[in-house]
């Protein structure tokens, strides 16, 4: 449905279906239900909620939901499991077993270990499991689901800040 915006009174602006609106002069984002209320009537998310389910809200029960991370603290877990996948994936490719098939690949293209350690490469055929005390990837494929060469490699730079 399209016609006049019902805040900046726009001829054919607003558009509104079932599941979205937007009007292509003061709200362009297409929103909800809730955020319709919110842009329209100035209602807060609860206010707009409530408005919406006949003027109460579920209350809630049980405990209390698990405190969320802060964006810093995600950050940061994610960049030291980062740095950890990247270090294992180096150690992989310089010293293991499982580095051959990264160590014949760099080498058939003219990259030799010294630009592999002056540019952090590392490799890895499963470089999202955590390495173990050896500081290789503990591995994902097993010989009956999938051999080395119908893996896709993954080759990391190890960042050093």
């Amino acid at each position: 449905m399209a016609g006049p915006c019902p805040k900046c009174g726009g001829d054919d602006r607003f558009h509104c279906q079932a599941d979205w609106f937007f009007c292509r002069q003061c709200h362009e984002k297409r929103g909800d239900a809730i955020e319709l209320l919110q842009w329209l009537n100035g209602l807060s998310f609860p206010e707009a909620c409530a408005a919406l389910s006949g003027g109460s809200l579920p209350m809630a029960t049980g405990s209390p939901a698990t405190p969320r991370r802060t964006k810093t603290e995600r950050e940061t877990l994610s960049d030291t499991k980062a740095k950890r996948i990247a270090k294992s994936a180096s150690v992989a490719l310089l010293d293991s077993p499982e580095g051959q098939p990264g160590r014949g690949y760099l080498t058939g293209r003219g990259l030799w270990p010294e630009a592999w350690e002056l540019f952090g490469l590392g490799f890895s055929l499963s470089f999202h499991n955590e390495p173990t005390a050896t500081g290789t990837p503990t591995p994902t494929n097993t010989a009956a689901s999938t051999s080395p060469a119908q893996a896709a490699p993954v080759f990391l730079p190890v960042v050093q800040h």
